[in-house]
């Protein structure tokens, strides 16, 4: 296995999120490139070996009645996640890897775990530590009861509580663009957690640069719109994401009641917001323009309809 296939499965692996109402399969994608030096360099400096973020096998056998099966939330090929309760009440969700891994798979589960750990946004999911023993390795990650944003949007939620979503996302991806740029996110409404107070957790997170700043910005674009229009682009238009923009543009502004989700509830001065929103989406995925926003403008203008 070469380094940056071990890098990808890692994250592929850790970054995995359970909930007990959507329980998918880890995501693997490949890589572009090695870590660069300077991303290297930081997790050096930053990352400590905190004995916070150290779990023991037993701490963890405690937590979920020794693995018991009432426990287990999701199973993989190379994985068994289970939701436990550590001694100090906090609920977790704790991903065990099974089979052997090669001396150069397991540097990088550390230092990726590392990383991981320093993630602090409400945003973000948190990864809490890991366990690091030769009879059990783990991935220890804070427990949210929610649904998956695909979830979510079939029962029609409010255009208040989508704007909430989308100010959510767009201040997750502010700060990992500020503090951590290098960590990559794919921003789709199946890896978007929604909690029971309408709070949005981005749950697919990847080291490693792969997508630009106007890609990442292209991605939330299309989530906006999504969110808008209650539609699937991958399953409800031929061409998929591509196709399903040229739709909403096509519509926009002067038949944009076509597009909208019929079912949403408006507040009264709803209606305008949800057309400045939509103007937004359609700037995010204006490629061949070339004059997308960054990230912190599409922050900015998103807050924006709060006013």
């Amino acid at each position: 296995m070469s380094l940056t296939s071990a890098i990808l499965l890692c994250i592929s692996l850790i970054l995995s999120i359970p909930t007990p109402t959507s329980l998918s399969p880890p995501l693997i994608e490949e890589l572009n490139q090695p870590l660069p030096p300077d991303f290297a360099a930081k997790i050096s400096q930053n990352c400590s070996s905190n004995p916070q973020h150290s779990f023991t096998p037993s701490m963890l056998k405690g937590a979920t009645d020794g693995f018991a099966e009432e426990n287990l939330v999701e199973k993989s090929r190379k994985s068994e996640t289970y939701r436990g309760v550590l001694s100090d009440g906090t609920e977790v969700g704790i991903e065990v890897w099974r089979g052997r891994i090669s001396s150069e798979f397991h540097k990088i589960f550390i230092e990726e775990c590392r990383v991981l750990v320093q993630l602090d946004h409400d945003r973000l999911i948190q990864v809490l530590g890991w366990c690091d023993r030769r009879e059990l390795r783990a991935v220890v990650k804070e427990w949210m009861d929610g649904e998956t944003g695909e979830e979510w949007l079939s029962r029609s939620p409010s255009w208040r509580n989508r704007l909430k979503v989308l100010v959510g996302v767009a201040e997750a991806m502010r700060y990992l663009q500020e503090q951590w740029p290098l960590i990559d996110y794919d921003l789709r409404t199946c890896n978007v957690i929604v909690s029971e107070n309408q709070e949005p957790l981005v749950s697919k997170l990847k080291v490693g640069d792969q997508r630009s700043e106007s890609e990442k910005v292209y991605k939330f674009g299309v989530l906006l719109l999504e969110l808008v229009a209650n539609r699937r682009p991958q399953e409800e238009f031929e061409r998929g994401e591509t196709e399903f923009v040229e739709w909403m543009r096509m519509h926009y502004p002067e038949n944009v009641r076509e597009v909208i989700d019929g079912a949403m509830k408006r507040p009264s001065r709803g209606y305008n917001q949800v057309v400045q929103a939509i103007g937004i989406g359609l700037s995010c995925t204006d490629i061949e323009a070339g004059g997308a926003p960054g990230i912190s403008q599409v922050h900015d203008m998103v807050l924006g309809l709060n006013d």
